[in-house]
């Protein structure tokens, strides 16, 4: 690409996927633009990158993905939500609008972490994760597809099904030499064209191969090196590692105060692990920068609950926000369960202690739409890594067992039954697992029916406000809490 055609496209495709989407969808939300300049500025970035992501993985997905169908998308959720009226700005009472000398400060320290990741690690060797990641996003820009197909893997496949000797042998005799073989009775994908590229069981004959893991991040480097070409695809860690310190220091200064955020920003910025991280083409500065951006919107959530001046449509906004956060980890990492586990207990309680209201309903549509999606990512991509990876762990209950049996290869599925601890050789262990969670189900039914069990009356009376009033008192909004 001519520098000059890159500098035009890179113009036009930074704000689109960092800011003009978040700009206008906040303006279209009674009080979901708020008083503080800083916070507003992060909030479009954050919903902007939310948006940019999921849109490429999805695009990815079903093979579809080019810079200016990514592009051209985004225009046309800017042009919908421009054309909507224009709401009014949160009056929020727990933080000032921020002064300029404190945008400049956190602008500083902004610069500071991206001067810190760059340039990125050229790794791109396969084997490694880093690698498998890098070339999986490569291979995206390039062939608009997540997964790849291969017409000579194909041809090879087919004939090595032939019926005629001649031609047969030779091409068993060619997959045998030029792929990498796992073990059929652990694993669905038996073949590799390399290492991190694998071939599911059966599916040879259509050259069909799947990069190993989830695929929100790869999708980001595919769109990066779309717009600016490879360099800038192995900067995707970097960007999110900066939104990732970012976050962190914003919610630190949600909660404690402008010195704290600032300080929380600063020194994770020069964490040395950060900056590895920031450097290295794996998830987990997207895992960073998703968690603390959900923690973020749960925080302004609760906040804006407590505040009563504040429409409910904030409330909603804000919980929305923390939902898709917290639902885009599943779609970047296979221990997702860490952050998303939490979440899905907070829900529970808020139901059982009668604290529900319409945004937890917007929490859980958010979270719940991601993690639909994660799913169908699972099923129809990501089927052998997430089995072979759990491979052992959903061999523990006789639950799990039958839930995977589906998804498994004939051979697996004779492993599964034959190992001599299989849950599944007690007929009588899934009518005991389906009991534990049916008395669990019912425990829970019968707290929401008499709240008045878990909690004492005054107590319980004062639970609807209890998060906020935590929330509150960890909050520093004095004066002397401000560092300019």
């Amino acid at each position: 690409m001519p520098p000059a055609v890159m500098a035009l496209a890179v113009a036009i495709a930074l704000p689109l996927l960092f800011y003009l989407p978040g700009l206008l969808i906040s303006r279209a939300i009674p009080g979901a633009t708020s008083a503080d300049a800083l916070e507003r500025h992060y909030e479009r970035v954050v919903i902007s990158t939310l948006l940019s992501g999921w849109l490429a993985l999805l695009l990815a997905e079903m093979g579809a993905f080019s810079r200016w169908l990514h592009l051209g998308l985004v225009v046309l959720v800017c042009l919908v939500c421009g054309a909507l009226p224009a709401a009014h700005t949160s009056r929020t009472r727990h933080r000032q609008p921020g002064g300029r000398l404190e945008v400049l400060a956190f602008s500083l320290v902004g610069v500071i972490a991206v001067l810190l990741v760059i340039p990125p690690f050229e790794v791109v060797l396969g084997v490694r994760d880093a690698g498998v990641y890098a070339n999986a996003g490569f291979a995206i820009a390039r062939t608009g597809s997540l997964v790849q197909h291969h017409d000579l893997l194909a041809d090879l496949g087919q004939a090595a099904q032939s019926d005629d000797a001649a031609v047969r042998e030779p091409a068993q005799q060619a997959l045998t030499n030029f792929l990498g073989v796992q073990h059929p009775e652990r694993f669905i994908a038996t073949r590799m064209q390399a290492a991190g590229f694998v071939i599911n069981e059966g599916e040879m004959v259509q050259g069909r191969v799947v990069p190993q893991g989830f695929h929100l991040f790869p999708a980001w480097v595919a769109l990066l090196t779309s717009v600016a070409g490879f360099s800038a695809g192995l900067a995707a860690p970097g960007v999110m590692a900066v939104l990732g310190a970012w976050s962190v220091g914003m919610l630190g200064r949600r909660l404690a105060g402008s010195l704290v955020g600032l300080l929380a920003f600063l020194f994770l910025a020069l964490n040395g692990v950060q900056v590895w991280f920031g450097r290295y083409s794996t998830a987990e500065t997207t895992t960073q920068f998703l968690t603390f951006a959900g923690l973020y919107s749960f925080a302004r959530f609760q906040q804006a609950d407590d505040d009563r001046q504040d429409p409910p449509a904030a409330r909603i906004y804000y919980a929305a926000l923390a939902g898709v956060a917290f639902g885009q980890c599943a779609l970047t990492r296979l221990d997702s369960f860490l952050v998303i586990g939490p979440v899905v207990l907070y829900l529970l309680f808020c139901a059982v202690a009668h604290r529900w209201n319409a945004a937890h309903t917007a929490l859980a549509v958010g979270l719940g739409a991601m993690l639909v999606h994660t799913g169908l990512h699972v099923l129809f991509i990501a089927r052998a890594y997430f089995f072979d990876t759990a491979f052992a762990r959903l061999q523990d209950y006789a639950l799990t067992s039958h839930l995977a049996l589906p998804f498994l290869t004939p051979t697996l599925r004779e492993i599964y039954h034959g190992r001599p601890e299989s849950a599944l050789k007690d007929p009588a262990q899934i009518w005991r697992e389906l009991a534990v969670l049916a008395a669990g189900a019912g425990g829970l039914l019968v707290l929401w029916r008499w709240p008045g069990l878990l909690f004492q009356p005054d107590i319980a009376a004062g639970i609807p406000h209890l998060d906020a009033l935590v929330l509150q008192n960890v909050d520093v909004s004095s004066d002397d809490a401000q560092l300019l």
